[in-house]
Formats: C-alpha cells, structure tokens, sequence
C-alpha cells in the first residue's frame, strides 16, 4: 500500500505542476478588464438614454422661449452630441453662433469658437481647428472662458502631434503654464490639467500622478473632468512604472466616458494593447474590435492612421498564442497518455495487493476467532478469580473482626489484672493485719473483742463490701467510661438510669457490668456483689419491663457496649 501511495503522490505532483498560479497582480488586472468589458456590453442602453435625454432637451428647445434659454438649450444638446455625433454637435453649435452674432454677444461667439474647435481636433481636421482658434484669440475673453481656450489649445496640439508622430511641441508646455499661471488652486482641475501637459522632468511625475490620484478618488464619475484627469493619472502612472494604477485609472475613465457615450476613446486601445500583453487575448480582441467599431460611428483622422499597428501586433500575439496553446494542448495529450499508463501499471498493482490484502484478511478472521474464544475462558478464569477474591476479602475482614477482638480483650485482661492485683495487695494486707489484730486479742485473753470482731453482722464487712464496689466501680468506669450513657440508649426513655451524687454504679448497672465482661452465671454475679441471687432475679425480671428490644437482644447490645461488636452468640441458659 505504500508504494500505491507514493505513486499516487507523485502523480498529484506531476498534475500540481501543470497548473501554475496566477500572481495577484494578474488577478486584479483580469477584474478591471472585466470591468471595463461589462460596460461595453451596456453601452446601447447608454445610447437610449441619451437618445431619450436629447429628444427632451430639442422638445424644450423648440418652444418660444427667450434668447438666454435657447442659448443654454442649445449648448446643452450639441455638448452631449460632442462625443458620438459630430455633424448634430456643429448643427447646433453653429444655430448658438448664428444667435450670438445676430445679437453681438462676443463671450458666447468665443464659446462656439471653442466647441467648433473641440469637435474639429477630435475628428483631425486640424486646419480647421487651428482657424477658430485664432479667431477666438482675437476676441476679449473672460477668466472662465480664457481657461477653455487653453484647455482646447492643449487639445489642438496634443492631436497634431499625434497625426504626425511628432513629440510634443513647445506650444504644449506654454499653454500648461499659461493654465497654471490663471489657475493657481492645486486641486482645481484646471490646474491639475496645466501641471499633466507642462510636466516633463521625470523626477516631478510621480508627485503630480499622486496629486491626480488625490484629485480623481475625490470626484464623481459623472464630472466632465473625471474621465480627462483618469487618462492622465493613467498616462503618469505607466512613465512612472506602476502598470496596476495605469490599468485602473484608464478603466475607470473608460467607464466613465462609455456611460455618457463617448466614442472618442484613445485610452480603450491602450487597455488593449495591455491585455495583449498580459496574455488576455480574449479581452484584448474584444476591446480592439469595440475600437474599431467607434472608429466606423465617430471617424477620427488623427489615429485612424495608426490603427494597424496594434491590430498588427494584437494579430501576431493571437498567431503565437494558439501555436503555444496547440504545444501544450500536446504536452498535455501527451502527460495525459503517460499518467494513463503509470495508472494502468498503478491498477494492476493494486489488484495484486488487494488480492494479498483478502488473503491476510482471512488469516486474520480466523486469529480473531481464537481470540474470541480465548477471551471467553480468560472471561471464566477471572470471574472464578473474583469469587475466590470476594471470599478472601470476607475471610479477611472475619479476621480483621477477630484481631480486635483479642486486641480488646488482651487490653482489658492487661489493665483489669493490673487493677485486680492491686486490689489483692490491699486485701492480703488487711488480712495480715487482722491475723495480728486477733493474735493480739489473744495473747491478752481479750476474747469478748474476739466475738464482737467476728460477729456476722459486724459493719467491717458491710465497709469492706461497699470499698469493693467502689473499686469495681472505678475500676470497669476507667475501662468502660461511657458505659452507663450507652446503657440508657437501650432503655426506654422513661426508663433510663440515674446514680445518685455520691454513687459511681448501682447494683442495677454492676449486674450489666459483669454482663459485659463476660460474666453471665446469676449465681456468679451473686456472689461477686455480695447479693443474694434472688437479688439477681428480681433485678433482670425488672429490668426486663425497662428495655427496648428482647431481652436477648438487650443482653447482646450490652456485650458490644464500648466500641468492640461481640459475634451475635448464643446466651448460656442460666442468664
């Protein structure tokens, strides 16, 4: 499988490489020609609008109206006539200088001098053109007009100098410091248009393209200098090097003049000149042939002339991009071909290994059955293992039970024979003492303190009885501290036991107490305390109508008073 995987890997590589990627650039390039392409394609619905535009305007300007307002009709239709009609735009241009004239209106004769000379530079007729202009030069003129007359100077030159193939002449750079010197606001468009033409040091130009940039991104596109200062700012942007603000600035200019429908486009033959370079011979021959088709509705002498060069150059680079289109389209076949066969040696490779891999899938099938079963008896094994585990975890809890058990019963051994010796040591010297009482009284024949210390009745015993009791007491209370609170959660609460001040145990809670250190004979417990066992009887036989529980379970409860849990035994019977 690995080496179906290194082939497959190699084939992703050899497919990676065919497809080189497009740089940003060419990216961003490719949607400003699809820009300027989609407003190509609306440039008929332009059209109707101006159509619709200009049927309005004459309608106004065929009512009776006054001379102010037919001038301004006028100059309204043949200035939206400029770019696509020539002969409509003189039409008009020469009814408002029949009006001027006829009422000796020399700013407006200067005007239609102007606009004639618009139109004649457009279209090449440069005699014509250079005729009205010396004829308005002989007219006083006002600021605003004076500022037209060199823009359109500058327009008459720049086409002369195109028509012959000349550099730009010296009148150029005049008439932009003759623009500059009127206008001195650096953001004014006429400025801006002055500093473009009169700006030869290459140094300077990358100031004034930002100055245009500046200008431009501030503007509508519908202002009429929008599309005049974008086709600067792109001519700058191109000397300076920068073919991606060359490409935008004419785009945006070119949409800009199709939306008012213009027809006298230079700049759209640049962009197509720009795709052929880039390798967009799609959008390149669709702008040349856009080019072409405004060169048929609005015929321009000044670069009709030059027309086949880029047509030249634009069919060269299609001739040279299909012959290298047809050797890759071969490379490809042949690339195809090859990997068609790796693929065809990669199938029968992995046929084989599919085949081994049935195989070993088999031999696996079988190890997981005898895994299976193999399971199944370590399952049994250790559920057997569990039990044993569960009955040595009882066992050993038994044993835990039966350790405390002679742990408490070794200490209460311990401590209650420690105290009972000392007992003994105190009896055995009382005794002594009384031997040598009673040899004394013999020896003197005082045998009448001999009876009266013998007597049954003689309160020695009774003292002796009751310093007994209150060293059981002390004693089994040192052992058994809380043994009376305990005793009395198994009573009745109406029933629990109180000591007087002065008293540790009674002979109530001594019989229990023999109880818990295993003492169970009545008669046993009679003799300890000094009691009859009819004392006995009558005690448990009241004590019976006191307690909670059975008198069985009552007796169990008491053997586990102190913290240690007696087995559950039976009771000897005499109890």
């Amino acid at each position: 499988m690995k080496k179906a995987m290194i082939l497959l890997t190699i084939i992703c590589l050899l497919c990676a490489c065919s497809c080189s990627p497009t740089p940003h650039s060419q990216t961003e390039g490719r949607e400003y020609l699809s820009r300027l392409d989609s407003a190509l394609n609306r440039k008929e619905e332009y059209r109707r609008i101006l159509d619709n535009k200009l049927v309005e305007l004459k309608q106004k300007a065929s009512q009776p109206q006054s001379l102010e307002a037919s001038y301004f009709y006028n100059k309204l239709i043949y200035e939206n006539y400029y770019s696509f009609s020539y002969d409509s735009a003189l039409f008009y241009i020469e009814k408002n200088y029949a009006l001027a004239s006829q009422h000796d209106k020399t700013d407006r004769i200067v005007e239609c001098y102007l606009a004639k000379a618009k139109v004649y530079s457009a279209i090449g007729l440069l005699d014509e053109a250079y005729e009205v202009l010396d004829k308005a030069r002989q007219l006083p003129m006002s600021r605003e007009i004076k500022l037209e007359y060199y823009v359109q100077q500058l327009y008459y030159w720049s086409q002369r100098s195109i028509y012959y193939n000349s550099p730009l002449l010296d009148e150029v750079h005049a008439y932009g410091d003759s623009l500059m010197t009127i206008e001195t606001n650096q953001s004014s468009p006429y400025y801006l248009w002055g500093r473009f033409w009169n700006e030869t040091d290459a140094e300077k130009k990358p100031e004034v393209c930002r100055m245009l940039r500046e200008r431009v991104d501030t503007m509508e596109a519908d202002d009429l200098w929008y599309a005049q200062l974008c086709f600067a700012t792109g001519i700058l942007s191109s000397a300076t090097g920068d073919s991606e603000n060359m490409l935008k600035y004419y785009v945006k200019g070119l949409c800009a003049d199709i939306s008012r429908v213009n027809r006298n486009l230079p700049s759209l033959l640049i962009v197509a000149s720009y795709a052929r370079e880039i390798d967009e011979l799609v959008y390149a021959n669709r702008f040349m042939k856009a080019y072409m088709g405004m060169l048929n509705d609005y015929p321009d002498r000044v670069r009709g002339g030059t027309i086949h060069v880029p047509i030249m150059r634009l069919y060269d680079s299609t001739v040279a991009h299909l012959e290298e289109e047809a050797k890759k389209r071969n490379a490809f076949i042949g690339g195809i071909a090859a990997m068609a066969f790796i693929l065809l040696i990669l199938l029968v490779f992995v046929y084989m290994l599919f085949k081994k891999q049935l195989k070993l899938r088999k031999q696996l099938s079988q190890s997981n059955r005898e895994l299976d079963v193999n399971l199944q008896l370590l399952s049994e094994h250790q559920k057997e293992l569990q039990i044993a585990h569960d009955s040595l975890s009882e066992s050993s809890k038994q044993l835990v039970e039966v350790n405390e058990r002679l742990q408490e019963a070794s200490f209460l051994k311990e401590e209650y024979i420690g105290k009972l010796f000392a007992v003994c040591s105190d009896y055995l010297e009382k005794i002594v003492n009384f031997r040598k009482s009673i040899h004394r009284k013999l020896k003197a024949k005082q045998y009448d303190d001999l009876l009266k210390m013998t007597a049954p009745n003689d309160s020695t015993m009774s003292n002796e009885m009751k310093e007994f009791n209150n060293h059981f007491d002390s004693i089994f209370l040192s052992i058994f501290p809380n043994f009376l609170e305990e005793l009395n959660t198994l009573l009745k609460p109406e029933e629990h036991i109180v000591v007087r001040n002065e008293e540790k145990l009674n002979t109530d809670i001594r019989i229990y107490a023999l109880v818990r250190l295993g003492i169970n004979n009545s008669v046993k417990i009679a003799k300890i305390l000094g009691v009859s066992p009819q004392t006995i009887y009558n005690s448990r036989m009241k004590m019976r109508g006191r307690i909670i529980a059975s008198e069985e379970e009552f007796i169990r409860q008491v053997r586990k008073i102190g913290g240690w849990k007696a087995p559950d035994e039976p009771l000897p019977e005499e109890f």
